[in-house]
């Protein structure tokens, strides 16, 4: 079964499906990129070497713009039928054509679009300068309440979680109201800002428990809840798997790569930091030398593994599907997925290196984003895929590691070495870059609308490629674009285990 088609398509409710943006979730995806992208990269270049716009005529418009809006849903839900009462009683959507019922999920499709509106707020920010108030609390909220809303018209449409809608209206209300006096110089205005300004967030506070109590209501009032989640998880982890994968060690439960990912955060994050607090940098020398050995060599097996049973390049552009038989080529690409798997598991180590050599300016957020998704994201290959066209990643990124680990062994004894590793770093970085736009290039082949690859494959690999490249490129363009030898000294290193900084 296509897990994309039966949640997106098929699960969803059928009156919403041709909607604007409440059918595929890949323009939300876009969406949400596109205004990363905006907040932390296009506007504040282009803000560099300018003054901040001050914006408070659009300022003021747009603030009576969200009161009146506001006020616009709420009256639509009274419309709908929506009664106070819903607060605390059991009421279900109605997923019927009737008037009413249309007029209520119409009302969550609006909600939608306001969430999408306020994505603006962000780059308003930014326009004026305000990059103090761009606070991760602030993207979080916008880009959640978005998605909500997004799956709420997609799948909701109704019930008693309307009530959040109700709350949330009436809060913005009150808060627009407030931004939009605060912006103008007049008595009333500065007497009722200055007396109301200690509530505002009080009342938002106060909306987050009810919504949650709300919440609460529904669950507890539905039977057999618990046996829905059991037979949900049974759905997702056991019918939905890979059947061939059931006797592969550390492959099985979820909560394996959770459990490893825990550990690996508190080691890193809170007990290594604490244990070297008072002590000298180990010299790991050794174990590097012998790491990166390791890392090379199984690189090389994984190329080979694929290659014995059937891979050629091919697979980068035409539509390669899984083979789920239990052929010698099926299962020797199963095999290779399940090995990369564990040499994921294996790269993990290296942030716990570099913490016990006091190397913490290289535990950047680029390198733990990386190690954890790469890490979650071949559990899930070798879980559920095993194969296809898209084994290419594998392939390529074991070709760049080979180069690069070979470059890692090389920097750890820099003596022996007749040339500058430093020169090199660039390279690394560019090949590093060039293997993720090959990346992307293949996940596009297999979107094609002729390819039967599952969509849920592609929409997991997708998102974290686009973050990854627009990462990697935004570092090689600030360490290496001006003079390289200005930017010797410090380069991110995709999990490599250097001896010394060179």
């Amino acid at each position: 079964m296509d897990l994309y088609h039966y949640y997106f398509y098929e699960n969803a409710d059928q009156r919403t499906k041709d909607w604007f943006l409440a059918g595929s979730p890949v323009p939300i995806v876009a969406i949400i990129i596109c205004y990363l992208a905006l907040v932390y990269y296009i506007v504040p270049r282009y803000m560099r070497n300018r003054e901040a716009y001050q914006l408070k005529t659009f300022m003021g418009a747009y603030n009576l713009f969200q009161v009146l809006y506001c006020v616009f849903l709420i009256t639509r839900l009274i419309q709908a039928g929506w009664r106070p009462y819903y607060f605390y009683k059991c009421v279900e959507t109605d997923y019927s054509y009737e008037p009413k019922a249309l007029l209520m999920v119409e009302t969550t499709w609006y909600l939608m679009m306001i969430k999408l509106f306020e994505l603006l707020e962000t780059v308003l920010f930014v326009l004026r300068k305000k990059q103090n108030q761009v606070t991760l609390l602030h993207v979080y909220h916008h880009i959640s309440t978005f998605v909500i809303a997004y799956i709420y018209t997609k799948y909701i449409g109704g019930s008693m979680l309307t009530f959040s809608i109700v709350a949330n209206c009436i809060v913005h209300i009150i808060m627009y109201s407030y931004y939009f006096m605060s912006a103008y110089d007049v008595a009333l205005f500065k007497f009722l800002v200055a007396k109301y300004k200690k509530y505002i967030t009080k009342i938002q506070l106060k909306r987050v428990p009810r919504s949650a109590m709300d919440m609460n209501v529904t669950v507890g009032s539905g039977e057999g809840f618990g046996q829905q989640l059991d037979h949900l998880y049974t759905f997702l982890v056991d019918d939905l798997s890979d059947k061939r994968t059931i006797d592969l060690p550390f492959l099985h439960s979820p909560l394996w790569p959770l459990s490893v990912l825990t550990i690996y955060f508190a080691l890193v994050f809170y007990w290594i930091p604490n244990y070297m607090s008072n002590r000298k940098p180990y010299d790991l020398r050794t174990l590097m030398i012998g790491y990166n050995v390791f890392q090379v060599v199984v690189c090389y097996c994984l190329i080979r593994q694929l290659v014995v049973h059937g891979w050629t390049f091919r697979y980068l552009y035409t539509c390669e599907l899984t083979d789920y038989s239990g052929s010698k080529d099926a299962i020797g690409f199963l095999y290779a997925s399940y090995l990369n798997y564990l040499v994921k598991l294996a790269e993990l180590s290296e942030t716990i290196m570099f913490a016990l050599r006091k190397k913490r300016n290289q535990i950047s957020f680029l390198h733990v984003y990386h190690h954890v998704f790469t890490y979650l994201l071949a559990w899930i290959f070798a879980k559920y895929v095993g194969g296809s066209m898209l084994t290419y990643t594998i392939v390529v990124n074991s070709m760049v590691h080979m180069c690069m680990y070979s470059y890692y062994l090389m920097a750890v004894i820099p003596d022996r070495m007749p040339f500058r590793l430093n020169k090199l770093k660039p390279y690394i970085t560019a090949i590093q870059i060039i293997q993720l736009f090959s990346i992307l290039v293949n996940i596009m082949f297999a979107l094609r609308s002729d390819c039967d690859i599952p969509r849920t494959h592609i929409l997991l690999y997708m998102p974290y490629m686009v973050v990854l490249f627009t990462m990697f490129v935004n570092f090689y363009l600030k360490t290496y674009r001006s003079a390289f030898s200005k930017a010797m000294g410090a380069c991110y290193t995709d999990g490599g285990l250097k001896s010394k900084a060179n």
